[in-house]
């Protein structure tokens, strides 16, 4: 398991376009980076009994579209985090160790090879001129919307938020650069501004979550309850592993405790079938 047959799974699946030209800067330079003695080689495990098991547990899931999914996740989150100009080192430090405790050692040694050079080719760029950078960015995600559907888009998109929450909070800077992928991304703005909330326990939090106010009826609730589960069901994600599918259950959960926040507060009566959830 290495970078190279990450990214030679990803340059297969998108074919062409500005994700498979950036997965081929990426190999190029992944290919001249060398490995720190934590990692012995960097972006190479070496294959063990637990790793032939992991394979064997794993083999049945769409590989090519998991790993799809973790490299967009990689290149937009470079983008949310350059923004502020924080220290490399840090941002690094940070979505590694994201990578390693939701997706584990083997993501982690994987991101942080592809961080690098992601992070190489966004200096580049921007010594350069920096409108090419958000160019390509938006390009990249203009070319998601082509081969995702809007599900994992969302999935997608509320992963990033989840890492900008998680550091420090969510600047201003953040804010904009995650309204500006939610739009190269064809999201509904109320999809973005439900995540945006998803870590507040408060009571207009769980309206906003849902994407309604206070004064929304008992019949708009449970429409706007309907589509938020529908689309963040975690089942959509199954095929791209447990682990992703964990990720997106947490997020699903929040969206059912937002629900169960208003129904208390509002005295409404739930279903035998959603008491069961």
């Amino acid at each position: 398991m290495n970078v190279q047959l990450l990214i030679s799974n990803v340059r297969d699946l998108f074919g062409s376009g500005p994700l498979h030209d950036l997965a081929e800067v990426v190999t190029k330079k992944v290919n001249g980076l060398k490995g720190d003695d934590d990692d012995k080689q960097i972006g190479h495990v070496e294959t063990t009994a637990d790793f032939r098991q992991l394979f064997e547990k794993h083999r049945h899931y769409d590989v090519k579209q998991r790993d799809s999914f973790l490299f967009a996740l990689l290149v937009l989150a470079d983008y949310v985090f350059a923004v502020d100009q924080k220290a490399d080192d840090k941002e690094t430090s940070f979505i590694r160790r994201f990578l390693r405790e939701n997706f584990g050692r083997f993501a982690e040694i994987q991101g942080k090879a592809i961080l690098v050079s992601l992070s190489l080719e966004r200096k580049r760029l921007c010594r350069r001129d920096p409108m090419l950078y958000l160019h390509m960015v938006g390009e990249c995600s203009r070319q998601l919307t082509n081969i995702m559907t809007y599900d994992q888009r969302l999935q997608l998109l509320s992963f990033l938020v989840m890492i900008a929450k998680v550091s420090e909070g969510i600047s201003e800077k953040e804010s904009a650069a995650l309204k500006d992928l939610s739009i190269y991304l064809k999201m509904r703005p109320e999809d973005l501004y439900a995540m945006l909330n998803f870590y507040d326990d408060s009571l207009d939090a769980a309206y906003r979550v849902l994407g309604t106010t206070e004064q929304a009826t008992d019949e708009e609730l449970r429409k706007a309850f309907d589509y938020m589960s529908a689309h963040f069901n975690p089942e959509r994600m199954s095929i791209m592993g447990d682990d992703l599918e964990r990720m997106a259950r947490m997020k699903y959960v929040r969206i059912l405790e937002a629900r169960d926040r208003i129904w208390l507060a509002r005295g409404m009566v739930m279903s035998a079938e959603r008491l069961l959830e």
